[in-house]
């Protein structure tokens, strides 16, 4: 392989990895998402999930618990979600945690960069601490995208509702009155 050919393929790979954290950065916007709100999330594990979902789909999306169906509003009513968007805007939860993890990549540089140019060693182990924060968060977030792999792979993603509110870590469903289980 030539040494062309190899930058060619790096950035296609690399390529598609900016798309996706790109499209994070846009659906945290439009949810009004912080990078702190994110990172929580990702501690509080499959309610966090649920939490970074409801503030995506809200008034989008709900779920017939008693069915097991999904259903998409259409402007005025609820339509069957036949073809999957309820499973596949699950990406879109994937592509915040991975935006937020860039974010959090990007600051360990920065810290790195300090640490080379601290004077005290005063200076040096405060920013080893801060630095060891950020790795816990993005182990946190790390944790989380193998989770949400791991559910579409097995094909989990549409059985997850039916396994209990539990599931989904989200107390304020679970005590809903009527057959409708809200996202919104």
């Amino acid at each position: 392989m030539t040494i062309e050919k190899a930058i060619e393929g790096t950035t296609s790979r690399y390529k598609a990895r900016i798309d996706f954290t790109h499209k994070g950065e846009i659906l945290m916007a439009e949810a009004g998402l912080s990078q702190k709100e994110v990172v929580s999330a990702a501690f509080d594990g499959q309610k966090g999930c649920a939490a970074i979902f409801t503030k995506l789909k809200s008034g989008d999306l709900c779920h017939d618990r008693a069915a097991g169906l999904w259903y998409l509003y259409e402007g005025h009513f609820w339509i069957l979600d036949k073809m999957g968007v309820a499973v596949r805007s699950c990406d879109d939860v994937q592509a915040v945690f991975n935006r937020v993890e860039a974010e959090l990549n990007a600051e360990t540089i920065e810290i790195a960069a300090e640490m080379r140019q601290a004077d005290s060693a005063d200076d040096k182990e405060k920013l080893k601490e801060k630095d060891a924060k950020i790795q816990a968060q993005i182990g946190a977030i790390a944790t989380t995208v193998r989770y949400l792999n791991t559910l579409h792979i097995e094909n989990r993603l549409p059985n997850l509702p039916r396994m209990g509110w539990e599931a989904w870590g989200s107390a304020a469903m679970s005590g809903t009155k009527s057959r409708m289980i809200w996202l919104a």
